[in-house]
């Protein structure tokens, strides 16, 4: 069941700062930095911008039309290699780069160049969607082709580009980008469905498990499990798929469509649970629990802002700041931070803010 949404929205004024709930006093330890909005600093204390926040450029290598492009932290282009064909795939990420190697997608295949110059290394045929590498691996999905929609993945050596192996989707389904959750690949069904999955390969393609649900977020156990935050539950799977705890309903509302969430490890052990819509104004939905036996330690949320929209994005993330947490929203119809206690969860102050 996913949120009906209302056919407008209002944009907040540009200057606009509302502080609202608890102000409470500033502590002698408390971490006062300022927390990044956006291009926004924004002080903890008082919810002012204090500043511009300088962004760390960093050498890319990326693509520029039929070209592979390397260019140094200045954006000078250090060497451009251009190909032939067509160049990118159906489904990003469609260039990964490997330790010394460059992989692309060209056509029907990938081109492998070397990072330090530019020159080709390797070219090979197969799936080059959804690209993902790790180690010595890539891995590629097919999300296009004909009829029946066969959905190979296949893993290749990043050094020579050599096949190691094989395995086969379902059918006619469009995956999500693939994610290393430990010692396992993760790979799920891009849509919240009553058949979605999610499956949990090991490296060399055995698969280890599957659940018949979209895994938001995942985070691997001692033992070879894993941790996992669905649409609908926050769970502890063993390593044989079997489920050992879960919580139900961690979005507030059991069987509500959230569409995205993240699990964030605190200091000992506990970890943290982020509940929200990725394209709605949810507000964000928080839970600590024990991960030995999914114990709670505390519940909370953080309101949504309460704007009407149509067309939205919502993206928020957590800072753990020792005893603090910080709670960063930003959104297409304003933003919000709040600093909470990392102990009880509790909410200390509260500040939205206009998107910019």
């Amino acid at each position: 069941m996913t949120r009906k949404l209302t056919p407008s929205f209002a944009v907040l004024a540009a200057s606009l700062i509302l502080a609202t709930g608890p102000r409470g006093a500033i502590a002698d330890d408390e971490d006062v930095r300022p927390v990044r909005v956006g291009s926004r600093l924004v002080d903890l204390t008082d919810g002012s911008i204090i500043g511009e926040a300088s962004g760390t450029r960093r050498e890319k290598i990326e693509l520029d039309g039929q070209a592979v492009v390397r260019r140094a932290k200045d954006g000078t282009i250090i060497w451009s290699t251009a190909l032939a064909g067509r160049v990118g795939g159906v489904r990003p990420p469609e260039l990964v780069v490997a330790g010394e190697t460059v992989i692309v997608a060209v056509d029907a295949g990938l081109v492998a160049l070397d990072r330090e110059s530019g020159a080709i290394a390797w070219r090979a045929d197969g799936p080059n969607d959804r690209l993902h590498a790790r180690g010595d691996l890539v891995f590629g999905l097919l999300c296009g082709g004909g009829k029946p929609l066969e959905r190979p993945l296949v893993a290749r050596r990043v050094s020579d580009g050599k096949k190691v192996w094989e395995t086969r989707l379902p059918d006619d389904v469009d995956p999500e980008s693939m994610r290393d959750v430990g010692e396992l690949l993760l790979v799920c069904e891009n849509d919240f469905q009553d058949d979605s999955w999610s499956r949990f390969y090991e490296l060399d393609g055995t698969l280890r498990f599957e659940l018949a649900e979209v895994v938001c977020d995942a985070r691997p156990t001692d033992d070879g499990g894993v941790i996992v935050l669905t649409e609908a539950r926050l769970a502890a799977i063993g390593p044989d798929g079997k489920t050992r705890w879960e919580s139900v309903g961690v979005a507030g509302e059991p069987g509500l469509s959230f569409g995205g969430g993240k699990l964030i490890a605190l200091p000992g052990g506990d970890v943290i649970a982020m509940a929200y819509m990725s394209m709605a104004d949810s507000g964000v939905d928080l839970v600590r629990v024990r991960p030995t036996d999914g114990s709670l330690v505390w519940k909370a949320r953080a309101e949504p802002l309460g704007v009407p929209h149509s067309k939205y994005w919502h993206r928020p993330r957590l800072e753990p700041r020792g005893e603090q947490l910080i709670v960063v929203s930003e959104a297409s119809g304003g933003c919000f931070v709040e600093v909470r206690e990392t102990a009880s969860g509790a909410l200390v102050r509260r500040f939205n803010l206009s998107r910019r």
